[in-house]
């Protein structure tokens, strides 16, 4: 869940921030956060707009993706 402070914005929650502390418990790898960030958006995209796919990218070769068709 995106704290209120933060408004509808999810980048000064988790920039420059110790993620084990700002994210729900859980391991935060790339293959994790990008599901926890997959559901966010859904939460709070305005009605009729879909989240198609979140791509998180940790270095140029190296990002985790999912996809709506994998949430089932």
């Amino acid at each position: 869940m995106i704290p209120r402070r933060y408004g509808r914005s999810i980048e000064p929650v988790l920039d420059h921030s110790y993620l084990n502390d700002v994210l729900p418990p859980m391991n935060p790898t790339a293959e994790n956060m990008v599901y926890w960030l997959y559901q966010t958006f859904q939460r709070y995209t305005p009605q009729g707009v879909a989240v198609k796919f979140v791509r998180l990218h940790e270095t140029p070769n190296c990002d985790a993706e999912f996809r709506a068709e994998w949430d089932h």
